[in-house]
């Protein structure tokens, strides 16, 4: 019996696409791979409200405001499967201070939350908040 190896065959490339290469990076032509941005509205920051003690949902509705220096907003709700996550600051960077109210607890705050953009695309850089209240 003769057993004879069998090498797989090398694909090459073909001569069309060497030549394609050549001319494009003797044309000056540059070829990016830089990522597509798109215009979108983030989010500058995203405060969940729960029980201090627990982690669990406060049985009030919260009010976020969120202020930066002379401008105040009033966070909204996500939507109505997370009744106690609010977001606010759209495409707004700044140094806020949050404050967190509900009706039967003690009222929260976190100062000097920073928002800020980077990125290839310079998208906001969110920031998430997970505040506990106090019953009263």
């Amino acid at each position: 019996m003769n057993h004879q190896v069998r090498r797989p065959r090398r694909h090459r490339a073909p001569l069309s696409w060497l030549v394609a290469a050549c001319a494009i990076g003797l044309s000056g032509c540059k070829v990016s791979f830089a990522p597509d941005c798109v215009t979108i509205g983030l989010s500058g920051i995203l405060v969940t409200v729960v029980e201090a003690t627990g982690g669990h949902a406060i049985s009030a509705t919260p009010t976020v405001r969120l202020i930066d220096g002379e401008y105040e907003e009033t966070a909204t709700r996500a939507g109505n499967t997370l009744p106690h996550l609010l977001t606010g600051a759209i495409e707004r960077t700044g140094t806020y201070s949050v404050i967190v109210e509900a009706e039967g607890y003690a009222t929260a705050r976190r100062d000097d939350v920073v928002v800020s953009r980077g990125g290839p695309c310079n998208y906001l850089r969110s920031v998430e908040l997970r505040i506990g209240l106090s019953r009263s």
